[in-house]
């Protein structure tokens, strides 16, 4: 019920805006979304640095319409990543595909993409791609596997509630990719997608022994694990 309620605020901003101002919700906002502009999030981002954890950053705002918007996008996370370099933070961005632009076409999304990644690079900061929908996850890792041989650092992210992951992971791993496993969190059908959580915990033990395994380590294969669940946290840990 609770993902049910968030995927439909995240497509209603002016909800979502609504509530930061109101103080008696602000509060759950805040537990999700660091604030409204770069700067609030640059000071959460220094604030969790200062504690000595490193962050990850996104910009919310996927599925972009038009071509100013989706350049608007990448513009934001280019002065990200020069404040990230420029503060020394131990901090890196993940983007969607669909913000860059890829329903407008997929050039138009890998230079977006490309200008980031340059700069990344130079800055030696990596850049997760992250996940969508079931309907971009072709796109997605098609458009990842394009850009790594140019960036081998860039990252990519799989869900393990997607019937198909394994065979994506198998297809990683021979690439020898970066990859951050999570759960999902969108709204599929039980064709798509396991409708039942302990189905999707029991594939999440499953592809993090398979990210751990000795073919994965000897393709160099870097693994991250995404959950709050302590459960599976463990379970990575003493895999590893």
């Amino acid at each position: 019920t609770l993902r049910t309620l968030l995927l439909a605020l995240s497509r209603r901003p002016a909800i979502g805006t609504a509530m930061d101002r109101l103080p008696f919700t602000r509060r759950l906002v805040r537990r999700f979304v660091a604030g409204s502009s770069p700067a609030d999030a640059l000071r959460v981002i220094g604030e969790l640095d200062a504690r000595g954890l490193m962050t990850a950053v996104t910009y919310l705002g996927e599925n972009v319409v038009t071509p100013a918007d989706a350049d608007q996008a990448t513009r934001t996370y280019l002065d990200l990543l020069g404040e990230i370099e420029q503060r020394r933070l131990s901090c890196l961005p993940s983007l969607k595909l669909t913000h860059l632009g890829l329903d407008l076409g997929e050039e138009r999304c890998l230079a977006n993409l490309t200008k980031l990644l340059d700069r990344g690079a130079a800055a030696g900061i990596r850049i997760w791609i992250d996940m969508e929908s079931s309907a971009y996850t072709d796109r997605t890792l098609d458009l990842y596997a394009r850009v790594r041989p140019r960036f081998p650092d860039v990252a990519c992210v799989v869900q393990s509630y997607l019937r198909r992951t394994p065979a994506d992971v198998d297809r990683l791993v021979g690439l020898g990719a970066t990859v951050r496993l999570c759960k999902g969190a969108y709204q599929e059908p039980p064709t798509i997608a396991y409708p039942d959580k302990r189905d999707v915990d029991a594939a999440y033990r499953h592809l993090t022994e398979r990210l751990l395994a000795d073919d994965a380590r000897a393709a160099s294969v870097y693994p991250g694990f995404a959950t709050h669940d302590e459960r599976l946290q463990q379970h990575a840990i003493t895999t590893a």
